[in-house]
């Protein structure tokens, strides 16, 4: 069985995004929650390309983009 390859199945970490406006933006439009990192023994250490790490690492990135849009629509209600 050499030739089996893994097939990992990718995490839904995604930060919610709701479009919808409301004059209490906090209620309608909650800030994104953060990617929970991989628990211990998820990573074989093995340095594997498509490591829990990496998607860790590429919901994180998310995240903050998410979180960024959502403090400048939180910065325009409020101005606004």
């Amino acid at each position: 069985g050499e030739g089996k390859s893994a097939v990992l199945s990718l995490p839904t970490w995604t930060p919610t995004m709701t479009h919808s406006m409301s004059p209490n933006v906090l209620d309608s439009d909650p800030p994104p929650q953060p990617p929970k990192p991989p628990v211990e023994g998820e990573c074989c250490g093995r340095g594997c390309e498509f490591c829990v790490w990496v998607y860790y690492d590429q919901a994180l990135r998310r995240y903050e983009a998410a979180l960024a849009q959502w403090r400048k629509r939180a910065e325009s209600e409020a101005s606004g």
